[in-house]
């Protein structure tokens, strides 16, 4: 399956929520109708680039020479990004959608926050601004 749907590819870490507290990578892709699949799952020591570098070495010699992924997908972890440009130097990387709604939801979340505790202490110090 690898090999006939390898034009985009995902790649997500846990943060060591397993026994031996270690990374577990997981490398995904999906087929024409939208089923997902698991390509790989590698344990890390920790997320480091020389870690990525081992497994997504690996992770290429499972592939064709002509069935190469044109586009992976991850998230915003530069370790990760730097050893797929070295291994995959013919791919794209781009942000994971999902990714991006959550760190957006995120940063909304704490300028609403902080915005209502603006208003608390000017509330509360009578502070009122023109």
């Amino acid at each position: 399956m690898l090999n006939l749907f390898s034009y985009v590819i995902q790649g997500d870490c846990t943060y060591k929520t397993n026994f031996y507290r270690l990374a577990l990578l997981q490398v995904a892709s999906f087929t024409c109708t939208g089923k997902n699949f698991t390509i790989a799952y590698a344990f890390l020591e920790n997320e480091k680039e020389d870690n990525y570098l081992s497994a997504l070495n690996q992770l290429h010699n499972l592939f064709q020479a002509n069935s190469l992924p044109i586009v992976i997908y991850a998230d915003r972890d530069y370790d990760f990004m730097n050893a797929v440009e070295k291994v995959f130097p013919e791919s794209k990387h781009h942000l994971c959608r999902r990714h991006i709604e959550v760190n957006y939801a995120i940063s909304t979340l704490n300028v609403a926050a902080w915005m209502n505790r603006c208003q608390e202490i000017e509330d509360e110090y009578g502070i009122s601004y023109p």
